[in-house]
């Protein structure tokens, strides 16, 4: 949580009208990996769902509450741009939900049959998703830049 705030106050030193919200809906997977070395989950290939029951989360749990998430942030800023900052694995799901993929590990770890990633979401990607209806079946469209991607100003 302490890098996707820090995110959120780089992006609102450019931004200063905008004001810092946090939602539950945005936090990090509730895996019982919680508090455990990254070696660990490096260990199992990043596969923090498979033989994990409840309470803890399932893809398709995330997926759940960020789309609630978002149900809500579309009807509150219909038509405008947001901002959001979250989690790898909150991305990929979504990701993979609106590529209409299997919400799996397997996929999680093999992103290029999304044909937008080939790995993980990079620290500092920007992954969008663009709606331009307000049906809410609408599947957005998906757009992912790369940090190298980025161009700086000198």
């Amino acid at each position: 949580m302490l890098r996707a705030r820090q995110t959120a106050n780089q992006i609102l030193n450019f931004h200063p009208d905008l004001k810092l919200q946090i939602s539950k809906h945005l936090t990090e997977v509730y895996t019982p990996f919680e508090g455990c070395a990254s070696r660990k989950v490096d260990e199992l290939g990043g596969d923090l769902y498979t033989g994990s029951g409840p309470p803890f989360e399932q893809p398709q749990d995330i997926v759940d509450r960020i789309q609630l998430f978002i149900a809500r942030i579309r009807k509150k800023y219909l038509g405008r741009k947001i901002v959001v900052v979250t989690h790898g694995d909150n991305i990929t799901f979504m990701l993979l939900w609106a590529k209409k993929l299997a919400l799996t590990p397997q996929y999680k770890r093999n992103l290029s049959v999304t044909g937008i990633l080939d790995h993980y979401p990079a620290t500092t990607s920007m992954t969008t998703f663009i709606y331009r209806t307000s049906l809410d079946a609408e599947v957005p469209e998906v757009v992912y830049i790369r940090p190298e991607d980025f161009q700086h100003d000198q």
